[in-house]
């Protein structure tokens, strides 16, 4: 049986939910789609999938700017004493800085890199040893696992 469709409305809105969260759930529910619904959509509709990717590239493109800024630029923290706003330091994240490099200088910053652990014990001939506990890889978009909402 093939999918219904929906309206250029509902499209548009799943596909601006899915770049700004890249949340499928999120972005179905915003468009007030089911989750199968656009999935099955996604199956049918050649054109659909495309958006649905740059949606989606969007979405990570927008996730690494702020992984960035919070890394190089910081962010501000406030700090009080007794109850009272004293002031703010800015803190960066070294452990997102190190992720972004690993990411983009695999060569000179990944596992075997000089100075990091090759998963043998040993280390590279730097002399700083970074440790970075990775997520893994993102949940697949398997089509498979489609469930209803």
């Amino acid at each position: 049986m093939a999918a219904r469709t929906f309206s250029r409305k509902q499209r548009s809105a799943f596909l601006e939910s899915l770049a700004q969260h890249g949340n499928v759930t999120q972005a179905a529910q915003h468009a007030g789609l089911g989750r199968w619904k656009v999935y099955e959509l996604r199956k049918q509709d050649a054109e659909f999938a495309r958006e649905w990717e740059e949606a989606l590239r969007e979405s990570e493109d927008r996730l690494e700017a702020e992984a960035v800024r919070r890394a190089v630029d910081g962010v501000e923290e406030p700090y009080f004493y007794q109850g009272e706003q004293r002031g703010a330091s800015r803190k960066y994240s070294d452990q997102l800085l190190m992720f972004l490099l690993k990411s983009r200088r695999p060569d000179r910053f990944g596992t075997g890199a000089a100075g990091e652990e090759d998963g043998s014990g040993q280390t590279g001939s730097g002399s700083v040893v970074f440790e970075l506990h990775l997520a893994g890889e993102p949940p697949a978009t398997d089509e498979s696992e489609e469930l209803p909402c």
